[in-house]
C-alpha cells in the first residue's frame, strides 16, 4: 500500500475534555499508520517507477545518515528531497529511518531478514546511480544492475578508492560480454595537465600592473615571482614543487592499479625523504597532542576506517594531526618515527627483520582485531611486535622513556601493537618495554589509562602520545610515522 494513498476521513469523536480529544486522536493516527506500515507489504504496491515496500528485510551497509521520526512516511519525504537517497529502512522498535545510498537491485547480496524492519525503495524522482557526483557507483555493472535499462553514457564512478572520483564512458550494450565496462579517455594525470594547459594569459593593451608587488604575494612563499605584460609567472625555489602559487617538499607517488583489463593512474601527494640517510622513506602519519582527539576516538575511526587524508601531508614539520593515503595504499617492509621539529628526520626509532612483511601499515594493525568503539584488545600482553634500533633525539622524547627497559610484557629495543598491562592501561604502538618494571603499558603511540585498554567513551585520559595517560603529555611538537 502506497504512504500517500492514506486518508483518515469522517471520524467525529466527542470528549468533553480538551487534553483527552487530543490523546485519543495522536494514538487513532499512530494505530492506523503503524498498521498500515508494518502489515504484509512484500509486494509492490504500485507498479512501474514506484517505491517497494518490503517488511522484514533491510538493506545493509549502505547507510550514510540516521533520523529519529513518528512514521515510517516521515522518512520517504525526507528522501524524495536528497539526491543521495536511494532507498531507507524503517527501524521499528526505534522510530528511526536509515537512508540508504543504494537498492536491493544494486547490491543484493547485502539485503538480509531483519523482523524488527522493512525496507522500502524511492518511489519517485530518485536519482540514477552514478548520475550525479554525490551519488557515485564503484562499476558500470552496478549502475546496470541498479537501474536495470542504463544507457552507456559518461557516469560518476569511485573505482579506484572512495573520495577519489572520475567522470567515464559505461558501455552497456557491450556485446558478448555479461559485465558493462568502462573506458577513460586518458589517464587523470594528462587531463589534469590539459585542464591547466587552456588556461590562457591575456595581454593588457594598456599600463602593466606589477603583481609581484602585491600584498600579499600571488604566488608562495617558496616560490619566485616574474612579472610579465598583463600577467606574472609564479615558479617555485629550487628543493620545492608545485604549480607556484603552491609549492612544497614533496614528491608525487604514481599507483597503477588494474582493476579488471583497465588501466588507470592515480596520483597522490605525499612527502618522501630522499637524503643520503633516509633511503627513500614515505610520511604515512602524525601524531600530535597539540589539537582535537582523533587517532584516540571512541570509534578507532582512523586507525579502521577513514579513506581520505587529513592535514598536511606534504610536510614534516607540523604540528597537528594528518593522515595519508599513504597509510592504507603504500606497502613496504620496515617503520620508523621521528619528531616533527627534526628536519634531518632522523629515526628516534627504526624496525628491523622486515616488520611489516610488504603490507600497508593499516593492513598490519589492523589483523589484530577489531577493537572499535571500546572493544578490549588485550590482557597483560601485546598482541604482536618487532624489533627496533634506537636513535637521535630518543633519550629524550616523550614516549619513548622505558626504549631500554626489560619488562614481562615486553622487552627493550621492540615496538609492540596493541598492548595492555593486567587490568590498567595501555597503547597502540607501545615503545620498549611494558609491565609493572616498566611502569606498564601506557607510554608510546595511541596511550589509554581504561583499565582494560581501549578507545574508552568514558575516559578523557588518552593521548597521540607520550607517557603515562593520566598525565599531561607534551604539546610542542609532533612524531612522524614513516613507512619504507
Amino acid at each position: 500500500m502506497h504512504f500517500s494513498d492514506l486518508l483518515i476521513k469522517n471520524h467525529t469523536v466527542l470528549f468533553s475534555n480538551a487534553m483527552a480529544i487530543k490523546q485519543v486522536i495522536h494514538i487513532t493516527l499512530l494505530y492506523l499508520l503503524s498498521h498500515i506500515f508494518i502489515g504484509v507489504v512484500s509486494e509492490r504496491c504500485i507498479k512501474g517507477g514506484s517505491g517497494e515496500s518490503i517488511y522484514g528485510w533491510k538493506l545493509q551497509g549502505h547507510i550514510y545518515k540516521t533520523m529519529k521520526a513518528n512514521f515510517g512516511y516521515e522518512c520517504l519525504l525526507i528522501c524524495r528531497q536528497d539526491n543521495r537517497c536511494q532507498s531507507f529502512n524503517w527501524v521499528i522498535s526505534l522510530n528511526m529511518c536509515e537512508f540508504s545510498i543504494r537498492t536491493k537491485e544494486a547490491r543484493p547480496e547485502d539485503f538480509v531478514p531483519d523482523p524488527d524492519r522493512y525496507y522500502y525503495r524511492r518511489d519517485m524522482n530518485r536519482a540514477p546511480l552514478g548520475s550525479v557526483p554525490e551519488l557515485p557507483a564503484e562499476t558500470c555493472n552496478e549502475i546496470k544492475a541498479s537501474e536495470g535499462e542504463a544507457a552507456s553514457q559518461k557516469y560518476w564512478l569511485s573505482i579506484i578508492t572512495p573520495g577519489f572520483l572520475v567522470r567515464a564512458y559505461c558501455d552497456m550494450e557491450t556485446e558478448g560480454k555479461r559485465e558493462a565496462s568502462v573506458s577513460f579517455q586518458a589517464p587523470l594525470t594528462m587531463y589534469l595537465l590539459c585542464m591547466i594547459n587552456v588556461l590562457k594569459a591575456f595581454l593588457f593593451a594598456f599600463t602593466d600592473i606589477d603583481e609581484c608587488s602585491a600584498i600579499p604575494s600571488v604566488c608562495d612563499v617558496n616560490a619566485n615571482c616574474q612579472n610579465k605584460v598583463g600577467s606574472y609567472l609564479c615558479t617555485c625555489k629550487p628543493g620545492f614543487v608545485g604549480d607556484g602559487k603552491t609549492c612544497s617538499r614533496e614528491n608525487t607517488v604514481q599507483l597503477i592499479m588494474l582493476p579488471h583489463s583497465m588501466s588507470l593512474i592515480l596520483s597522490i601527494k605525499v612527502y618522501c625523504d630522499m637524503t643520503s640517510s633516509g633511503y627513500g622513506w614515505t610520511l604515512i602519519a602524525r601524531f600530535s597532542n597539540n589539537d582535537a582527539k582523533r587517532w584516540m576516538n571512541d570509534t578507532g575511526f582512523w586507525w579502521y576506517d577513514r579513506n581520505s587524508s587529513f592535514g598536511i601531508t606534504t610536510d614534516s614539520s607540523h604540528n597537528a594531526d594528518m593522515i595519508s593515503p599513504a597509510f592504507w595504499l603504500v606497502r613496504g617492509n620496515e617503520l620508523k618515527i621521528t619528531r616533527s621539529d627534526d628536519h634531518q628526520h632522523v629515526a628516534l626509532l627504526q624496525t628491523t627483520g622486515n616488520c611489516l612483511g610488504g603490507q600497508t601499515f593499516r593492513s598490519k594493525i589492523t589483523t589484530y582485531g577489531n577493537f572499535r568503539k571500546a572493544s578490549v584488545w588485550a590482557n597483560d600482553k601485546c598482541l604482536g611486535n618487532c624489533t627496533v634500533q634506537y636513535g637521535g633525539l630518543y633519550q629524550t622524547t616523550d614516549g619513548f622513556k622505558q626504549a631500554t627497559c626489560h619488562g614481562n610484557i615486553q622487552g627493550a629495543n621492540a615496538i609492540g601493537f596493541w598492548c595492555n598491562w593486567g587490568t590498567g592501561d595501555g597503547a597502540v604502538m607501545m615503545i620498549g618495554g611494558g609491565g609493572r618494571s616498566c611502569e606498564r603499558a601506557d607510554h608510546g603511540i595511541g596511550i589509554t589509562e581504561a583499565n582494560a585498554a581501549s578507545f574508552d567513551k568514558a575516559r578523557t585520559e588518552e593521548y597521540d602520545f607520550g607517557e603515562e595517560a593520566n598525565s599531561a603529555q607534551n604539546k610542542t611538537y609532533s612524531l612522524n610515522l614513516w613507512i619504507r
